[in-house]
């Protein structure tokens, strides 16, 4: 498997993990938990 498609999955898969955990609004640690993971999975590099 080619790195650059590896990133994108992991990318994908962990945007995904960040809006159910921001949707679900539990508290403000998932909320922010969530956040945290989105900016890790959508950095350019």
């Amino acid at each position: 498997m080619e790195d650059l498609t590896i990133l994108r999955t992991f990318s994908a898969a962990t945007t995904v993990l960040a809006a159910a955990l921001v949707a679900a609004n539990w508290n403000a640690r998932v909320t922010v938990t969530g956040f945290v993971i989105f900016i890790v999975g959508s950095s350019p590099g």
